[in-house]
């Protein structure tokens, strides 16, 4: 390049006056030496190029410049990768900020390697307290050691485990359901999901359902529930007291060894097997009445258990 003038017209139009600016005030006034990334378009082929300049003003005697010596290398290949590193970077960063897990990396000995930036309010501490950190200097004694344990057991077996687990973070008790996959010969990852709403809403289903229990064993009436299978759902202890029924018979949980077994109180069996096959293809209620050999009567009120509107039971 014989000129400024040839070298600025190589350079882009975006970054001409940039340059210009940067060669007049710090190269040609400050005597400093040229050290810029910038790009150009090349004559040849009027292709974009990033380069990296190098290069010293020579002086005459007065310490005026006359010339400029130094080399112009072709970057653009680096320059390239650095823009698609950038742009994976950015989309990881988007990915993490997108995902509410926490996403750990935890070595065999149960130091956090790397946290990821994904949910931090979700972290038993800070991360800047964690990485670097032991799990038996960050939990109690016995849930450090069922992590360490967790941990080992995956590596060993190179498979992919599940735990769940319960934490309490800033007075909050969490739940958490964790899979860990092994990395490498050493290290695993931690994706760890927030399922609290989910433990609360099976607890309260819980709860809800042994009061519907206590309420069921409460009652005078006998109670039975047989599923599609002819697989007994559900009999109070009131049903097996009035049906005279041993716990080796209810133990079967079949309804059909439960139906042999009672025939042979009732005055009128027949009547009473062809009565159940009626009940178990019906989407109807029934009432009627029971006879036994023994002068006992029941009364019988049968409902359907409907799933979309077709019978799975009764």
């Amino acid at each position: 390049i014989r000129s400024i003038g040839n070298w600025a017209a190589l350079i882009h139009p975006d970054d001409r006056d940039q340059m210009l600016y940067y060669f007049t005030n710090e190269i040609a006034g400050k005597l400093a030496l040229f050290d810029k990334e910038y790009r150009i378009i090349r004559d040849n082929d009027k292709a974009e190029r990033w380069v990296h300049g190098l290069g010293k003003l020579e002086l005459d005697e007065r310490n005026q410049p006359i010339s400029m010596r130094g080399t112009i290398l072709d970057i653009t290949e680096r320059k390239q990768a650095e823009e698609q590193l950038a742009d994976s970077e950015a989309e990881l960063r988007a990915l993490f900020a997108s995902m509410q897990d926490v996403v750990l990396v935890i070595d065999r000995e149960g130091v956090y390697r790397k946290i990821a930036p994904t949910n931090p309010g979700l972290l038993y501490k800070p991360p800047e307290e964690l990485l670097g950190k032991n799990l038996r200097d960050v939990f109690p004694a016995e849930q450090a050691e069922a992590f360490l344990q967790a941990t080992r057991q995956t590596l060993e077996s190179g498979q992919t485990a599940q735990i769940e687990y319960e934490l309490n973070i800033e007075g909050r008790p969490l739940w958490f359901s964790a899979s860990i996959s092994p990395m490498d010969a050493d290290k695993t990852v931690w994706v760890a999901h927030n399922i609290t709403e989910r433990k609360q809403a099976e607890e309260a289903l819980q709860k809800s359902e042994s009061s519907l229990l206590a309420v069921l064993q409460s009652t005078a009436d006998g109670i039975l529930a047989v599923g599609p299978e002819n697989e007994v759902l559900y009999a109070n202890e009131r049903f097996v007291e009035m049906w005279r029924i041993p716990q080796a018979v209810m133990a079967s949980q079949d309804d059909s060894v439960l139906i042999q077994h009672v025939l042979d109180q009732l005055s009128n069996p027949q009547s009473f097997t062809n009565k159940i096959q009626e009940l178990y293809k019906s989407k109807e209620e029934s009432f009627d009445i029971l006879d036994f050999k023994d002068g006992r009567v029941f009364e019988r009120l049968s409902r359907p258990l409907l799933h979309e509107a077709e019978p799975r039971g009764r």
